[in-house]
């Protein structure tokens, strides 16, 4: 029996697995589908900024924790598999191509609050980063400290970290039943067959909703998009 099971073979299952090896857990990953080919394939790899000692909110403190991370994080997966996943930070631009001239005020003095470096930009200054974007632009702002990383190579990198690890990853097995025995779940069904772990994590994004209401919880899966774009040359 593994130490732990983990549903869902993306960027967030497969970086659980990854780390639980750092600490002597043997783990195994159950995906539906191919490994990292859901979100964590079409995200925009983008890494915003966050200062620990600022944070104020769960979302602020975790995406802090993450930005001082991911360079160590980054380094230590090449280290073991070679592969590099792009992560660097070369800052990154939030735009309005029209609207009101003050309408990123808000976000502006909120990154500032948090202690998050944030430069106002006008429409000449952002051409001088991106000459391909207009002038005449109502409104702009600069994170210098804004990170990002090629998702593709990033999963690629995570599937052979976890490998020469001895993570056990299992694909093409959805999960459709959580076993319970108390308020503990001690097994997981699929088509197949059944597994069992002495702990078992569900981090199947979009899919978690259905798995966990199994079990009375049901939390509501949001998402959201940005106007944010990394820049070359810049950091």
């Amino acid at each position: 029996m593994h130490d732990c099971l983990i549903i869902g073979g993306g960027v967030i299952g497969l970086s659980i697995a990854w780390e639980l090896t750092r600490h002597g857990v043997t783990a195994v990953v159950l995906e539906q589908g191919e490994f990292g080919r859901e979100s964590s394939w079409a995200g925009a790899g983008m890494l915003p900024p966050g200062r620990v000692d600022s944070a104020r909110t769960p979302e602020s403190l975790l995406r802090s924790h993450s930005h001082a991370l991911w360079p160590t994080w980054s380094a230590e997966l090449r280290e073991v598999t070679g592969i590099d996943n792009g992560f660097q930070r070369r800052g990154g631009l939030e735009i309005r191509m029209e609207g009101p001239s003050d309408e990123l005020d808000d976000e502006i003095r909120s990154w500032l609050s948090a202690g998050v470096e944030c430069q106002p930009l006008s429409g000449e200054a952002v051409r001088e980063l991106e000459p391909e974007l207009r002038a005449d632009l109502s409104a702009a702002y600069l994170l210098p400290e804004m990170g990002q990383v090629r998702n593709p190579r990033h999963i690629k990198a995570l599937l052979a970290g976890c490998l020469a690890r001895g993570v056990t990853l299992i694909g093409g097995t959805p999960v459709t039943q959580l076993i319970r025995e108390g308020n503990r779940v001690v097994r997981v069904e699929t088509p197949s067959e059944s597994f069992c772990a002495k702990e078992i994590v569900v981090a199947g994004g979009a899919w978690s909703e259905r798995l966990l209401a199994q079990t009375g919880s049901a939390p509501w899966i949001r998402s959201y998009c940005s106007t944010s774009f990394p820049i070359r040359g810049v950091g």
